[in-house]
């Protein structure tokens, strides 16, 4: 062979690795950027929306999406406005897209991401959001109203089961932080401990809000990962508000009215 056509391929080479470093984290990028812009977008019509007076509230108003997501074997995905995207996971540090196997921590990384931004898009409880008005005879019923954040669903080839994931909330390092998932929300540092009155603003609900504080989830089902807001004597008060997951049956039974998600035109 040729010096000449080996300095080629050689230059070749080295432009197409170069393309692939700048393409690929690039890509990863501008994802997640989109998805910033779809939460932003939704935090902002929520406060919008909680500083309407009562009577001029409307729960169409608000700009936020109900992420479709699918976990497989190989991968997970979001599907939001019919265009479908890789979801982005952290693997000792490093964000990928695929891997060989579904690591459980995987699924409980996504459910715990997911429910915290859904808490934080609205608020984190601390915004009244719906409509007094509306709500009245719920409210005062004592009933649950829900936005779906997200539909999680399962595509593998064995059945599976999670049974950790409130231990994981509670134990595990959210993002680059010292915190864990929970801690993160309240801004606690580690050698602090949540309080009663912390446990209040809580979106990891307890049995309190009639729904289950640890649950075992299955890869057969599928879930709903809500913001939910129970009436009765406290409906106004931050501890009525809550993110947490539902199976389809709870999701039909205990949810008494639905806020729609935003779609936007295409």
């Amino acid at each position: 062979m040729k010096k000449g056509l080996i300095v080629d391929l050689k230059t070749i080479t080295i432009i197409l690795i170069t393309l692939l470093v700048i393409i690929i984290p690039t890509s990863l990028w501008a994802q997640q950027t989109a998805q910033n812009f779809e939460r932003e977008r939704c935090s902002q019509s929520a406060t919008t929306q909680a500083s309407y007076s009562i009577a001029e509230k409307k729960l169409t108003s608000l700009l936020c999406p109900t992420y479709d997501i699918v976990i497989s074997d190989e991968r997970a995905t979001y599907t939001y406005n019919y265009k479908t995207k890789e979801y982005v996971i952290k693997d000792s540090g490093k964000k990928i897209k695929e891997y060989k196997e579904l690591k459980e921590e995987y699924v409980y990384q996504i459910l715990g991401n997911e429910l915290n931004e859904c808490w934080k898009q609205f608020g984190k409880g601390q915004l009244d959001i719906f409509n007094k008005n509306y709500f009245e005879d719920i409210l005062s019923n004592n009933k649950v109203v829900c936005f779906p954040c997200d539909t999680i669903t399962f595509d593998l080839e064995n059945p599976t089961s999670f049974e950790k994931l409130s231990k994981y909330l509670f134990s595990t390092p959210y993002e680059n932080t010292d915190l864990t998932y929970q801690q993160f929300l309240f801004q606690k540092p580690p050698s602090q401990t949540l309080t009663p009155k912390d446990l209040l603003f809580t979106p990891y609900p307890a049995e309190g809000m009639g729904l289950n504080p640890d649950p075992i989830l299955s890869s057969q089902d599928v879930y709903y990962l809500v913001f939910l807001k129970k009436g009765g004597q406290n409906a106004f008060r931050e501890g009525s508000y809550a993110a947490w997951l539902l199976t389809r049956t709870d999701y039909n039974t205990k949810c008494d009215e639905y806020v729609s998600s935003y779609t936007p035109e295409s």
